[in-house]
Order: structure tokens, then sequence, then C-alpha cells
């Protein structure tokens, strides 16, 4: 089956401004490393985020460059229950609210690789081998994505994936500042997210 009804949520096109000393020239504390789990936790220093465009009230989601953004405490109080095994928490405040990373701590192998495009990276690649370079055309294997979850994909940090009913549960909280696009649209785009306004082409 393909993975049409499977949907993913979407940054938004807004980066957010960080502050100098997490604007990845620390290499020792690149959030990359953290949110892929390639650090421990305990090696993580808190993020403290500003952006005066969002005023006291930032959306539920955020957008921030090289990650797959921040979530306000609402929003993580409507996805806990569904985050494992793909998922754990590292704190950030953004504007002196709670907001919260999704660090890879799993996944749930479900992805069709007979009918995706997608290259994995073999053994010559040493530590590396095993991992997923970007995906062009995904399809899955629903049996594991009849419930609420959000899902991370073995080897492969590049989105973070919503299975319809959850989707709906994040519909209905009212949650703002996020976007989902179908996986049909992603394949449309050759693996890409289509521009804001543009999911329908």
């Amino acid at each position: 089956m393909s993975g049409e009804q499977w949907v993913y949520k979407h940054d938004d096109d807004r980066l957010l401004d960080e502050l100098p000393k997490w604007d990845n020239r620390d290499r020792d504390q690149w959030i990359g490393d953290f949110l892929c789990g390639w650090r421990p936790v305990s090696e993580y220093r808190h993020r403290e985020y500003i952006d005066p465009t969002f005023g006291p009230s930032p959306d539920d989601y955020v957008s921030s460059e090289g990650t797959n953004g921040l979530f306000s405490q609402a929003f993580i109080d409507v996805i806990a229950p569904y985050m494992e095994p793909s998922f754990s928490l590292l704190p950030a405040t953004l504007n002196g609210q709670p907001f919260y990373f999704l660090r890879h701590e799993g996944s749930v192998d479900c992805l069709d690789y007979e009918n995706s495009d997608v290259e994995v990276l073999g053994d010559e690649y040493g530590e590396d081998a095993g991992k997923l370079m970007p995906i062009k055309r995904y399809s899955f294997h629903t049996e594991q994505l009849q419930r609420p979850l959000v899902f991370g994909l073995p080897g492969y940090c590049g989105y973070i994936f919503w299975t319809k009913p959850l989707v709906d549960i994040c519909t209905e909280a009212g949650l703002t500042g996020v976007r989902f696009v179908s996986i049909e649209q992603i394949n449309k785009h050759r693996g890409w997210t289509p521009p804001v306004g543009r999911t329908d082409e």
C-alpha cells in the first residue's frame, strides 16, 4: 500500500533567529548531534531562544534552522502519548515559554523499500552504513500505522512523520503554527515539501 494517507509536520518557512551562542559555530553543541541521538542527553545544554516577532505568545510550533522545529508545552501535551518508540524530549525556552525539540530515540521500521525511491549507505561508509540518503519517494507498510503515532524511520533524521489519526487529534486541538502535508504531495515534489500555498500542485 502506498503512503499517501500518511502525513508529517512541515516547517512553515519561518526560521527562528537563534541567539549567537547557538548559531552552530560551536561544534561541540551542534543540535543535530543531539536530535539524531548521536550525542548523550547528559551533554546537552539548554537553549534559550528569543524571537521578538512572536511577542509573549509564540505559536505552538516554530521552525528552527537545522532542526525539525520547536514544540510548545501545549503541543507536547497533545502528542506525548503517541511518541514512543521514536522520540523523547529535549527542553528549550522561547520568549520565556517552555518548548521542546523531538529527539530520535528509536524508529518504526515501516518504510516499503521496494516501492520507495531511497538509497541506503553501504558498509564502505563505516559508521554511517545503514543510514538513508534523502528519500525521493515514500511508500509505507501501514500495518503499524493504524493508530495515532508520531514516528521516525530507521537511519533517517530528515523528517518527522505523523499518522492520519494523530493529525486529526492535533487539528481538533487547534494547535497553531503547524502545517501537515500528505505523503502524496511530498512524492509529487520528489521528496521535498511543496512551498506554502502550493500543496495542491
